[in-house]
């Protein structure tokens, strides 16, 4: 960029009343992400939520769960996944949740689950992201989420069973009411009549 076109950049900056860029704020690499200083806690500014499809599911089938936050405030609120690169937020695909936003928890792990034969089952899963991770921006009162087949990654949701997810996600900063799951053989039977 040329130190004129830098210039404008950072005048038309101050006028808009917004901090100027640096030149390594224009030069598009990522970099690690600094912790905003945050005048209260993100729990006073979302609410994380998960919906499944059933909590009453066959052996062997999909497991559907929704991961959803909303934007308590009257406000815009910006999530980034603490300990990752930040890439730059795209709207070029729609809005929605990214994967990576997902596993956000400690140690980049998404989901808490514990069985009845396995306390500590979702403890295992992380998935530390390996590109930048672009932020999230909620509108205000907004909402945003992502659905997919958590058993996916937790492979042992195949099994019968009773299951209690719990959802951590940015560090463990907000979390969800726990969510029981049940899988469960179903006993075929054939009736005959005559």
């Amino acid at each position: 960029m040329t130190s004129t076109a830098h210039w404008l950049l950072i005048l038309f900056s101050l006028v808009a009343g917004q901090t100027p860029a640096t030149p390594d704020d224009l030069d598009g690499e990522p970099r690690p992400i600094e912790s905003p200083v945050v005048d209260e806690p993100i729990s006073n500014s979302i609410r994380v939520l998960l919906r499944p499809d059933r909590t009453i599911v066959p052996v062997g089938s999909t497991v559907n769960v929704e991961f959803v936050i909303q934007n308590k405030t009257g406000s815009a609120v910006t999530l980034a996944v603490p300990g990752a690169l930040r890439g730059q937020e795209s709207y070029d695909h729609g809005i929605g949740l990214p994967l990576e936003h997902v596993f956000s928890g400690a140690s980049f792990r998404g989901l808490e689950i514990a069985a009845e034969s396995n306390p500590e089952m979702g403890h295992r899963i992380t998935r530390k992201p390996q590109y930048p991770v672009p932020p999230v921006t909620i509108a205000p009162f907004g909402t945003v989420g992502l659905r997919f087949d958590i058993a996916r990654f937790y492979p042992g949701l195949h099994q019968a069973g009773k299951y209690v997810l719990c959802w951590k996600p940015y560090g463990g900063a907000v979390e969800t009411e726990p969510l029981s799951i049940e899988v469960v053989a179903f006993k075929q039977a054939i009736i005959e009549t005559s």
